[in-house]
């Protein structure tokens, strides 16, 4: 990630100037917090923590999740955005283990109302519509 800042950095400074501002700041804060996570990793590595609690997740749920990522994506465009985006978490919520059934409901259908009241109705920038909506 380190690299991928000044990458970005680098990109960034070839812009015009009234459109530069913030991809150098999002470039410099990548850079700056990728260093010092790249400094802890290398702190704790040195001290010996054995209290470490190390869990791994089975592959097949690692291609599930990505799975459920694609297929959100590619839904965008066939049943519009709020579809899929309620469809998308209470999956991901489900599958991840996040909260009950009336928990994940209430957040899908919260998360999606306030991004369709912030964009369609204050910023007034359209969002994909599908079949349904």
């Amino acid at each position: 990630m380190f690299f991928v800042g000044i990458a970005a950095l680098a990109r960034a400074l070839s812009y015009p100037a009234q459109t530069k501002m913030m991809p150098i700041i999002y470039s410099v804060a990548l850079i700056i917090l990728s260093f010092l996570l790249g400094l802890r990793t290398i702190r704790k590595e040195n001290s010996s923590e054995e209290n470490v609690v190390r869990t791994e997740e089975p592959l097949s749920r690692v291609f599930l999740v990505g799975s459920i990522i694609f297929a959100y994506i590619a839904s965008i465009q066939i049943l519009g955005f709020f579809s899929s985006t309620i469809l998308f978490l209470l999956s991901f919520m489900f599958l991840m283990r996040a909260a009950s059934w009336v928990v994940t409901t209430l957040v899908s259908l919260v998360t999606t109302t306030v991004i369709y009241l912030f964009f369609e109705t204050l910023l007034n920038i359209p969002i994909p519509k599908g079949i349904f909506f």
